[in-house]
């Protein structure tokens, strides 16, 4: 897991967020999903709060539904399942605000069957450290 503050620069896809001074944002890349909780997102939060929009969507062609869950701290605070007729078309970004000191898992499970499909999962926002 990744901590935010690390201001780090984009080196592709990855589990967790980057920070660039105050911005974060963090990009699964596709992700092949099955009939379990594969992890799409997972990372830590520093001191500081942060103001985010997440967002997630089909990365291949699929007639499965795919739910997706957000923990923090193991707690789900956010929970929806995608409709197979949403493929190709971007899901809507979703506002949220992550507490400090804050472990964040996004999930994914294939809810129709257990063919692999390719899922994304991506984050922006700001870290609230003023």
């Amino acid at each position: 897991m990744s901590e935010t503050g690390s201001n780090a620069q984009f080196s592709g896809t990855q589990k967790g967020i980057t920070t660039i001074g105050n911005h974060l944002y963090g990009y699964s890349g596709e992700t092949g999903v099955i009939n379990a909780q594969t992890t799409m997102n997972s990372f830590n939060t520093g001191k500081y709060y942060s103001v985010v929009q997440w967002t997630c969507g089909y990365a291949s062609e699929s007639g499965d539904n795919m739910q997706f869950r957000i923990k923090f701290n193991g707690i789900v605070v956010y929970k929806v399942t995608l409709d197979s007729r949403l493929v190709g078309s971007p899901y809507q970004w979703i506002p949220l605000i992550i507490p400090p000191f804050t472990t964040v898992l996004v999930t994914c499970e294939n809810k129709s069957g257990s063919t692999e499909i390719f899922m994304i999962s991506n984050w922006t926002g700001r870290v609230m450290n003023k």
